[in-house]
């Protein structure tokens, strides 16, 4: 609990699924607010502009407004995802409690990483969400170059809290 690779982690924050006795789902909730912060400081063009009636719209579907310049910006990994033949319904179920669990204790975000390819993918994209786009690069010394020739094709997983 709260190692060096996954600071403000605390082994209460598994959510676990279990089927007819067997462990079969894991999610863990990371809350690294107490050494990481992310702090808006300022907002351009029609954000800025529109931040106030876009927190209107935000209070009334019962979501937290975006917060001003100089504040920070509350939101928590979903971390450790292993879910048994990368079953949707089993994903379903401990994102729904991982959703509900992070909105209890007034997080605005719930932050989760998952690729292209994913069939755990569709299951997230059914939230309110603001996709964010980037490469994964396989990079290694030159004694391990065969390395990555070892990748087969099951799908990438990146813990975004260990970044």
């Amino acid at each position: 609990e709260d190692s060096p690779t996954t600071r403000g982690f605390k082994i209460a924050d598994f959510i676990l699924a279990y089927r007819n006795g067997k462990l079969v789902g894991v999610l863990g909730l990371c809350d690294q607010s107490s050494y990481k912060q992310t702090v808006v400081q300022d907002y351009q063009g029609a954000m800025g502009r529109f931040r106030p009636l876009y927190n209107v719209v935000l209070r009334l579907v019962g979501a937290q407004p975006l917060p001003s310049p100089g504040q920070r910006i509350r939101y928590v990994f979903a971390s450790f995802i292993c879910i048994a033949n990368n079953n949707p319904d089993i994903f379903g179920l401990l994102l729904r409690q991982a959703y509900n669990l992070a909105t209890e204790r007034g997080y605005a975000y719930l932050t989760l990483g998952l690729m292209e390819g994913d069939p755990l993918l569709a299951v997230a994209r059914d939230y309110f969400h603001i996709p964010y786009h980037s490469r994964l690069y396989t990079v290694c010394w030159e004694d391990q170059a065969a390395w990555p020739d070892k990748l087969d094709d099951r799908v990438t997983y990146l813990e975004l809290a260990a970044l």
